[in-house]
């Protein structure tokens, strides 16, 4: 019954019912239409999203962006951004964007790429600016203190007058960024690339730069006192007239670097290379330099007092003029070295090599030369006033003219050598051998003999018996 009464009623209404759904579709197609009529337009009006942006960027951080090139987002108010070639002014009185603000920030651009940024006198103290890249950018007159820059890239970035004063920069890029009067004190910058900069004028006081490349820097005019920068990479870098006090260097290489004119007092650079290096006029008093290597360096009028020079080679190097009073150590190597007019007064030298060395007119008083080996060198004018050359290994060698007042060469070879015009009073040479030297023979009188091998070859003990007379 009832379904019969359907059918009577659909066949009736059909018409309408399927009039009533058309109705429906179109009206909801219309209304899409509407919709999008409206907002389209809207989708597309970029020009507007860029004024967004720049309200949303002055009101939050108080940012006015001049110039906004390159613009992609996804949504606003909190775009994901990327942006370039951007520059900033801030508008604030102390342009100060505090460290809460600095959170949000990187939330704002979530791709930490700020190429060609632009930014000054920014004041970003304790943040977190973690492997953010800021390549070819101007951040000068800028604040860091104490924040986190693990891995920041400023790769050719302008960084005059940014104090970075406590910065961690461990493993960051800062290869050919410059800039003057840049503050790094007491930072941490451990296996970082730094090459090609140009930091002059600068602060490093305190940093931690160990396991570093600095190559071909010029950070001339810096202070460096209290740096650590062990096992780093120096090759070529300027530190001329830069205060190097009180640093640690072990291990480092600084070939063919310039620190003339430097201070490196009070440090120490054991197993360190400083080989084809201009280092005159620089100063490393009671700095210990074991086991270095200053082979073919400039290091005339360079002052070593009180240095601990063990097992360190200046082969080939030009120490002219220098200083190493009150020096201490032994196994030195002087192969090939010009160091006439040195000063080598107080010095332990024991141990020590002098193959074609050139040390004409240098002052060894009271020095201890024991034990050294002294080959086709040239010595004319020195002094060895008191000095100890027992055991000294002499041969075709120059002493004209050395006063060896009161020296003590026992038990030494010092054959075919030129000892003409030598002051050897008081000199003592028992059980020596002066095989095929020149020697005048009444200054060898005024020295003390005993089983002395004369330069023709006889044994002259003319004083043994007095020594016998007087220990009776």
């Amino acid at each position: 019954m009832i379904n019969k009464f359907y059918k009577i009623i659909n066949n009736k209404f059909s018409r309408f019912f399927k009039f009533i759904f058309f109705l429906r579709y179109l009206l909801a197609v219309f209304f899409v239409a509407i919709v999008l009529f409206l907002n389209i337009p809207k989708s597309f009006d970029y020009k507007k999203k860029e004024e967004n942006i720049k309200n949303y960027l002055l009101k939050n951080y108080g940012l006015q962006i001049r110039e906004l090139e390159d613009i992609q987002f996804n949504s606003f108010p909190v775009p994901s951004l990327r942006l370039s070639n951007l520059s900033i002014d801030f508008h604030s009185d102390d342009t100060n964007l505090t460290t809460q603000k600095l959170i949000i920030f990187p939330k704002l651009f979530s791709i930490y790429n700020y190429e060609n940024f632009k930014v000054r006198k920014v004041k970003l103290e304790n943040s977190n600016l973690n492997y953010i890249k800021l390549k070819n950018s101007d951040i000068s007159e800028s604040t860091f203190v104490g924040s986190s820059m693990n891995g920041v890239d400023l790769e050719n970035s302008k960084v005059s007058e940014v104090n970075f004063e406590n910065v961690d920069f461990s493993n960051a890029k800062l290869n050919k960024i410059s800039g003057v009067n840049v503050s790094f004190e007491d930072s941490l910058m451990t296996r970082m690339n730094m090459m090609e900069a140009k930091l002059q004028s600068s602060n490093f006081s305190g940093v931690d730069i160990s396991q570093s490349k600095l190559n071909d820097s010029i950070l001339k005019n810096s202070d460096f006192s209290r740096v650590v920068m062990v096992g780093s990479d120096l090759t070529d870098v300027d530190l001329s007239n830069s205060d190097l006090s009180k640093g640690i260097f072990n291990e480092s290489n600084f070939k063919n670097a310039n620190l003339s004119n430097s201070e490196i007092i009070d440090s120490e650079a054991k197993k360190t290379s400083f080989s084809g290096s201009k280092m005159n006029d620089t100063n490393f008093s009671n700095s210990n330099l074991e086991d270095s290597i200053f082979s073919n360096s400039n290091l005339t009028r360079s002052v070593f007092r009180n240095a601990v020079i063990s097992r360190t080679s200046f082969k080939g190097a030009d120490l002219t003029l220098s200083s190493f009073e009150d020096a201490e150590g032994s196994m030195i190597d002087f192969s090939l070295a010009q160091m006439s007019k040195a000063n080598f007064k107080n010095t332990n030298l024991k141990k020590s090599k002098y193959f074609k060395t050139n040390s004409s007119r240098s002052n060894f008083e009271n020095s201890e030369i024991s034990e050294s080996s002294v080959s086709s060198s040239k010595f004319d004018g020195s002094k060895f006033i008191n000095s100890n050359l027992s055991k000294i290994k002499i041969d075709s060698s120059k002493f004209l003219n050395c006063d060896f007042t009161n020296a003590n060469l026992s038990n030494s070879i010092l054959r075919n050598s030129d000892f003409s015009g030598a002051i050897l009073e008081g000199a003592i040479l028992d059980n020596s051998n002066l095989t095929g030297s020149k020697i005048n023979i009444e200054d060898l009188k005024k020295a003390r003999l005993c089983n002395t091998t004369l330069p023709n070859g006889k044994i002259d003990n003319s004083n043994c018996k007095q020594d016998k007379a007087k220990s009776s």
